[in-house]
Parts: C-alpha cells; structure tokens; sequence
C-alpha cells in the first residue's frame, strides 16, 4: 500500500536514500553508515518500481515536515488563494564564484592576446548549441551558490573589446557572458483577489568570464585555473507546489550515459535521484539538473535508444535511410565473417543476412543466414523439415523514414519438437523440453501476392542448396523439400509455396494438389474399410510417394485458422439473406458448433458426407411437419424418439455415402491422379473440383435422385396453440449429426441437436410441411464451393496419414508461429526499436538469428540426452522408495517441493546449474558475487527466445534476499527451464 505522508521519514540524509521502513521502498539501507560516509548509495540498490503518486507523497512529505527556517536565505511563507509562497532574501549584485580548470573551457571559449591585453574572443565553431546549459552546470558547482535559485539561460553573447564612438558598453564586468531570470519567474503574473501585488520571482542573473581571467586562458589553456563568476539581482518568491528546473546540457548528457549502462526502469531512475539530490534544493524544489521525473526519464530513455541505434551504425532523419541500410549490411556482414574465421570457416557466401532489398515502387525486403538455411537443409535432407508460414501486420513501424505506408510481414518458421522428435517422444516428452520456433527466413512487403511469395521462397530453396554446400560440400545433389509446409487460409500462401518448390513434374495450381491429395485419402480410407492385410504405417507411406509424385511437398491450412474462418461466416457475409437477419442466435450457433466439429474429423470421406448433410438442411426449402389444428395437445413426451429414430436411419445413410466415395483399386486412384495431373499442370485458373464427389450424396440425401427419398434431420412439435387468434407456433429441432463423443473420446449414435428457432403458423395447419426456418441457400453455396471443394487443404486426414507416415508429432494448428509472432509483438520491450526502421530489422534479424543458432546448437546436440534421461529418471520413480538410495538417480537436481521456499529455490539451483554449464561451455561470462551480471545473461536469453523476464529488482529480491513471498510466474519458469536446456 501507498504510505500516508506521517509515515515517511522527515529527513534525508545529505546524498544518500532514506532508511527501509516496512520495505516500502525496497531492501533496507545502512542509514547509519550512509551518514557517517562509510557507505553509499550505488546503482545496485534494490529500488521497487514507484508510481507517480510515491513520488509526490515522498516530495509532500519530506517538504512539509522539514522547515526551511534554517536555510540562510528564507525569509518567510506566505498563503494566499491557497496557494502557498516562500519568500526568499532579496539580493542587490550578489557575486557567486567558482574555480574550474581551463581545460574544462578552452574547447567551448578562443581567446586571443598581443602580450598584454585580450584582443578578441568567440565561442569555439562547433559550440553553437547547448551555451547556456553548459554555463550553468559550471556555476551551480559552487558550494556556495544559493540552493533555491535555478538558473534559466535566455541569452549568450561576446562584448565587443572596442565599441568604437556612440558604442554600448555592457552593464556588467563580462566579455564573454550569459545572462537570464530564476526559473521561479513563471508564477510572476498570479494576483489574488484582494490585492495586486505580484508573487513570482524578480530574480534576474548574468556570468560569464571577464577580461583577467580570459587572458589567463589565452595564455595558458591547458594547465591554468580559472574563475567563473556570476552576479545575481532580485528576490525570489516561489509557489512552494511548483517543482522548478530543467534536465539539459552536460547534466542530461551524464543521465544519458547512465540509463545506457543501465536496466532500471525509468521509475527506477527517477526515484534513486530523487534519494541521491541535494537535500537543501530538495526542500527548495529546485530540480535543475537532476533527473527526478519519470516522464523526463522516459524521454532520456528514448534518447538513450537514439544513441544505441548510433552504436550499430543507424542514424536519425529522413535523409539517412537508404545510408544506415548500407552501413548495417555491412556492418552485419563483417561480423558475421569475422565470426566465422574465428570458428576456422573460410566461407564467404552468404554473408549477413541482406538478401534482396527494394524499397521502390514498393518495399519488398529479404532476409535469411546461411546457419539457419543450413540447419533447414539438414532437417529437409533427413526427410523431418516442418515448415510454418505465416504473416502479421502492425509490426514494422516505418513512420519515421520515407517509407510511409501499410507493410506486411511474412516468416518462415520451424518449430523443434515437430521435426526431432517420433510420436512416443513427443508425447511423452516435449512438454520438458524447450519448444523454440526459429525463423528460417522472413520477408518485408508491401504485398503478399503469390508472385511475391514464390520469388522469395524461390530464392530461399536457392540459397538453402548454397548453405549446404558451404558446408564441406554437403549439398552437391540437395534440393530444399519440406516434408509439410503449414500455413493459413491465404491462397496465394500456399500458391506461392507450391510454385517456389515445384519440379517439371509436378502440379502448378493448389486445385490440383487438392485434387491428388482428396483422391488419395480415398483410396487410404478405402483400402482400410475392406480390410486391406497392408499395415497403416505402409499404406500411409505409400500415399504419402503417391502424393508427392505430383507436389514438391505436403500442405496444410491452419486448424484454428479455418475454425476462425468458419464460424466467422454469419457475420462476416456480404448481403445476409433474409432468413440469417431474423434467426441472427440459431446461424450463429449452427457455424459455431460446424468449426468446432468439422476441423477435428480425421476422414476425408466422412468430411465430404458429413457436410452434405448440412449442405441439406440449408437447401431445404420445407420440412416435414404433422397436421395441427385448435383441438391438438401440446405434448412433446415423443419428440426424444423421434430424434433418435432420425439420428439412427441418418447413421446408416452416411455409412452408405462414405463407402461410396472411397476407392478400393488402386488402378482407379492412379487413373484419377494422372486426371487430376494433367488438368493442373498448365498455368491455368484456380478451379478447384472438389465438390464434384459430393454431387450425387446431395441429391441423394435431397430426394432428387428416384431411388431414394430426402433424408429427414428435423424434429417439429407444437409449443404454442391460441385457439381465439387461430394461431401456433411450431418448435424445431435439427438433427446435424447422428454422432455425439463419449468420455473416451470415441463417437457413438446419438443425435447432436441445433435449434432452428420456432415457426409461426394459422390454425388450422393441415399441410404435411412447414417452411424450414434454417433455410439459406448462400450458406449452402458457401460450405460447397468453398470448404468441402477445398477439403483437401484443410482437412485432417493428410495430417494424421503425415504423421503415421514419418513417425512425427506434428501440430494441426500455427500455434506455436503464432505465440511467437504475439510475444514478438508484445513480451520483447524493445519491439518499438528494432522495428522502427527497415536498418533496425536489419540488424535484429542479424542479433536473433546469431543467438538463436547457438541455442538450436545446444539444444540439438543434446536432445536425445535429454529424452534418455527423462525416461531413466521415470525408471527411478517407479522403484520403490525403500530400495532406493540417494546416489541411484542421474536428476540434475531434486525435485521441488510444494512449498513456495521450496520452489523458489529449486528453480534458483536449476538457474545456477545453467549458468555454470554455460560459462564452462564458453557461452558468457558472469560474477557469482554480483546479482546484475546473472540477470543480465537471463535477460539476453529470454529476449533471445522472445519472452519478457522479471525486472532485475525483482530479481534480486529473490536471488540474493530470499524475500519472494510467492511462486515464480509461469512464463520466468519457462525461461529458465530453456535457458538450463540450451547450455547443458
């Protein structure tokens, strides 16, 4: 809780922070050894986070508890308007002096002597700015100079040594000068009501450097001292609520310099200089110079960024743009070949990470590593590379440069535990490892456009074979070929793919890879309904050959994406029909429960079926309904038979339609893929064929073919009957699906339900239908023409025949891209900078992909380690206690216990380990006595991996005082899990 002002000490020792009282501003202070001068405040004083509320309650308190009465120059307070004023002594040319070297001028201030007078003097050419500021940083350095007065600069000058007739002379004894008011000045213009008497300040100020002691620079620049004087005139009367002074010149320079070499948060800053002022400007409020603000301490952290950015080479303005593209590149190139000598690699392709740069008409920037193409390359030659696409916007923020306007954002990502671990790994072992998601390559653009994206990644797979054979010639005979490739519902993304790793051979167009892809899981899902002798493994292996005969690689629409895609229709649809403006609820629910459903069906055959019935009940215009007149019973004690009638004859249709569409002869599925093969090897119109499977299950399920009669899905009984108005309302229930999930996860008969909403009808009703309240043939177009046509890129069966095939865990969902997108976005604090200019992308493209490859190092080298271990330390759980002993388990560590001590310091030994293995790897350097060098490794790590650690007070509460009263968040835990992985 926030202090009241009578629980804040009154007084500060000179210099130093006050006590700890009741840890309200962090870990206790020796106040006793800070004011006998056997201790100071350092920047590693723990300091909590203040608010701006502390801040002010700690100036309140300590102003108002401490009289000024024995500061030399008060006179007296006065209130009035409630106001309150503090009147100081007024001054009649009171002269301040200061000694300072000449050193400290000679390069601000050129004087000039014929061997017995100054002839002339001028301000040095580069001291154009910052005069003022400089002077009075001089001047205040005086011991004696009056702690309530704060020097404003509104004018510099040189007196001219010879006027000549009719010529001014200077009022005062300076040729080189500055003069200016108190900045108290600023409350002068307030009256109160019941007189006119003006309460502001009257100081007024000039100083600078007369004859004698220019001279004695003039002869002596280097080595000589000399005086700085200043002459002061005036009284001063100052609002005692108005904090006085600015943060500039060589004092905001030194402030600069420190949030550099600092992690505090510019709270932090503020607060530990309001500890370390002067305790009499303190109670003056006389804040000249110091930085005691947290908005002046965000804008000195915005300049601190500035500087940063200098460092690598990247310069501020318009102008500067296409120059700091330049110099970052190189500067990006020379590292990384600076780099690899030191390694002993005498490669030089594939320098830095620049691989095409256009900025007009439109942006359009590539960027990838040859360490990252590398390790891709491995992973497509061991037949295990899963590959994610994905795009974001509102990340690059090019507002400051000349490159205004909307930017998209396209990564390539892998994701580790897709490609290195089989299926009983996975699940029994990833969730211990670190899943990092590495971006292999990434692309700035003004659009995404399947040219776009297939020139890119044409010269990824390019210079993915280049990597390869940089490396002892490991890619003579490679060619880049992802086992999938995940992305979302974009066509061009997946267009773009399919073009950018295409042979002669295979299909141009994403309708012909949905086609071999549809026609194939026919035949799989087939050849498993008659009771092929031929294992899973095998038939998915052979399915897997016979697809990519036709395509480059695998593909696959997001899970969630399509789910989002789908449910999103009844709002996001184009001149809603009639029917979905007034049951806005019952479509709303129907598309809900269709994304939820549809996505997780494992059969391309059952998908096909089970969205025709769907497709039925939205193209069916009547349903049937039994006669109602005044005299009927409202009674719905039969409606639960009903229901389980449809949902039992509905089984049985959709059993027939899913072995009707399969395939059992191979000839067949290889005849329909040459088909499908020569259709879609031109460069040809997307015409995607999809639905033509489902033709003949519509009109069966709709009673159009003469065999057959229309399926019934809808149950209807009467929930209202007004015999006076001959009115009723008739209630309806749809049947969308004869199959409900049992708590095994297993499907069985039993009809999951929709409402439709009630149906207005005159009494007596003596048709055998009713108008169908769901009816909606756009919604019926759309499920046809768009997703069951499509259901070869979406759908999970290619999925799970990928996964039997290569023995891999891959996820249906981007996910994982994502949450790294999102934590790129809003967990990394300096996501603002590093894209705020096309040479920041650049350069933390180049930093992101250095740290990441020797994590991914790391972590691959000791993968199957790791799992051997987790299986063996789940060997020793299972023996039972009393025959174990303390040497007979391999745990890095013990386990930790439920207590929040415990927990703490388990995962602080699990911290330690790992930065004793790191170190001894060569990793870092750190200092065990010194808690800033530990955080700072944690903290590299952790924006490495795009995450956001605890602040280093934090930090050290728990490290170094053990004073942490709850558990680590879940995201520090996972970093620190990650940061032991990648250097044991």
């Amino acid at each position: 809780s926030n202090p009241g002002p009578e629980n804040i000490l009154p007084a500060l020792p000179l210099g130093h922070p006050p006590p700890d009282t009741n840890n309200v501003y962090g870990n206790a202070y020796d106040a006793d050894a800070m004011c006998s001068g056997t201790k100071s405040c350092s920047d590693d004083q723990s300091i909590t986070k203040p608010s701006a509320l502390k801040l002010n309650q700690l100036a309140d308190a300590v102003g108002g508890k401490a009289s000024l009465s024995s500061y030399k120059h008060f006179v007296d307070k006065e209130t009035t308007v409630g106001d309150t004023f503090i009147r100081y002594e007024e001054f009649k040319e009171k002269t301040v002096s200061v000694t300072v070297p000449s050193l400290s001028v000679s390069g601000k201030v050129i004087a000039a002597h014929d061997g017995n007078d100054v002839t002339h003097a001028l301000f040095a050419e580069n001291f154009k700015k910052g005069r003022g500021p400089w002077f009075v940083d001089l001047i205040t350095s005086a011991e004696d100079f009056p702690s309530h007065i704060s020097l404003r600069c509104q004018k510099d000058g040189i007196v001219s040594l010879n006027p000549g007739k009719g010529g001014k002379r200077a009022n005062h004894p300076f040729i080189v000068y500055f003069s200016g008011w108190c900045s108290g000045r600023i409350g002068r213009t307030k009256k109160t009501n019941n007189n006119s008497n003006n309460f502001g300040c009257t100081t007024e100020w000039v100083g600078g450097f007369d004859r004698v002691n220019l001279e004695r620079l003039s002869r002596n620049p280097k080595d000589a001292v000399i005086e700085v004087k200043i002459i002061i005139s005036g009284q001063c009367i100052h609002n005692s609520n108005a904090r006085m002074g600015q943060l500039r010149g060589p004092a905001r320079q030194r402030c600069v310099q420190e949030v550099r070499s600092s992690p505090k948060h510019p709270s932090e800053h503020a607060l530990s200089n309001l500890f370390k002022m002067d305790r009499l400007k303190f109670l003056n409020n006389n804040h000249t110079g110091e930085a005691t603000s947290p908005g002046v301490m965000y804008n000195v952290k915005r300049e601190a960024h500035i500087m940063n950015r200098k460092d690598k080479g990247i310069l501020q303005g318009h102008t500067e743009d296409i120059a700091n593209i330049y110099r970052v590149e190189k500067t990006t190139c020379d590292k990384d070949l600076n780099s690899r000598r030191l390694n002993g690699d005498k490669s030089e392709v594939l320098p830095g990470v620049v691989r095409f740069i256009q900025l007009s008409p439109d942006v359009d920037i590539w960027l990838h590593s040859r360490s990252l193409l590398n390790l891709a390359g491995q992973l497509s030659s061991a037949g295990r590379l899963v590959m994610s696409i994905d795009g974001t916007g509102g990340l690059l923020n090019f507002s400051n440069s000349m490159h205004d306007g909307l930017t998209q954002h396209l990564l390539l990502n892998v994701q580790l535990t897709e490609c290195l671990l089989d299926n009983e790994n996975a699940s029994k072992f990833a969730k211990n490892l670190t899943k990092v998601v590495f971006t292999v390559a990434e692309r700035v653009g003004s659009s995404n456009k399947a040219s776009d994206v297939e020139k890119w990644l044409t010269q990824v797979r390019k210079d993915t074979v280049v990597a390869m054979n940089s490396y002892s010639g490991s890619g003579y005979g490679f060619d880049m070929r992802p086992l999938i490739i995940k992305m979302d519902c974009a066509l061009q993304l997946l267009s773009g793919c399919l073009r950018a790793f295409r042979g002669d051979n295979h299909v141009y167009t994403a309708a012909g890879y949905n086609s071999i892809v549809i026609v194939v899981m026919l035949w799989k899902e087939g050849m498993i309904s008659v009771g092929s002798s031929t294992s899973i493994k095998d038939l998915a292996e052979q399915a897997i050959r016979t697809i990519r005969r036709g395509s480059p690689c695998l593909f696959k629409q997001c899970k969630v994406h399509v789910a989002k895609a789908i449910k999103s229709w009844p709002t996001t649809v184009k001149n809603k029909p009639t029917n979905l403006k007034l049951r806005k609820n019952e479509f709303n629910h129907m598309f809900e429960w269709m994304s939820n459903h549809l996505v997780n069906v494992g059969s391309i055959s059952e998908l096909i079926v089970r969205i025709c019935v769907l497709i039925t009940i939205f193209n069916t215009e009547e349903i049937p309904c039994e006669r109602i007149d005044q005299k009927s019973v409202l009674d719905d004690s039969n409606v639960s038979n009903q229901l389980h009638e449809i949902a039992e004859r509905m089984d049985v249709v959709l059993r027939e339609e899913v072995r009707r569409i399969q395939i059992d002869s191979k000839e067949e599925m290889n005849e329909r893929v040459s088909t499908a093969f020569e259709k879609h090897t031109q460069h040809e119109e997307e015409l995607f064929d999809g639905n033509v499977l489902a033709r003949e299950t519509l009109d069966r399920m709709m009673g159009r073919d003469e065999d057959h009669t229309s399926m019934i899905f809808s149950v209807t009984y009467p929930k209202k009957i007004d015999k006076k108005k001959k009115k009723g309302k008739l209630k309806v229930l749809y049947v969308v699906s004869p199959y409900s999930i049992n708590d095994d996860g297993e499907e069985f008969i039993y009809p999951t339900l929709m409402g439709g909403g009630s149906v207005d009808i005159s009494l007596p009703h003596r048709k055998k239908t009713v108008a169908n309240p769901m009816y909606c043939p756009p919604a019926a177009d759309y499920l046809l023409d768009f997703w069951l046509n499509r259901s070869g890129l979406w759908g999970q069966a290619i999925l799970q025949t990928t996964k039997d095939s290569a023995d891999a865990n891959i996820y249906p969902c981007n996910n994982s891209c994502e949450g790294a997108i999102s934590g790129m976005k809003n967990r990394v604090s300096t996501v603002s900078e590093d894209h705020s200019s096309i040479a920041d992308l650049i350069h933390r493209r180049f930093e992101h992909n250095e740290s990441m490859g020797r994590l991914l190092s790391n972590q691959i080298d000791g993968v199957y380690e790791k799992v051997n271990r987790r299986r063996d330390r789940a060997t020793v759980k299972n023996i039972p206690r009393s025959n174990q002993s303390l040497g007979e388990t391999n745990m890095e560590w013990k386990r930790s216990t439920g207590t929040v001590r415990g927990h703490l310091q388990h995962y602080k030994d699990v911290m330690m380990r790992g930065l004793e293995l790191g170190r001894a790897k060569g990793n870092f350097e750190y200092n065990k006595d010194k808690v800033t060098t530990m955080f700072d490794v944690l903290k590299k790590h952790s924006i490495s991996i795009r995450r956001d650690f605890m602040s280093p007070t934090v930090f050290r509460i728990w490290i170094r005082h053990n004073k942490r009263l709850v558990h680590l968040r879940k995201d520090w835990i996972d970093i620190i899990n990650s940061f032991y992985d990648a250097n044991s």
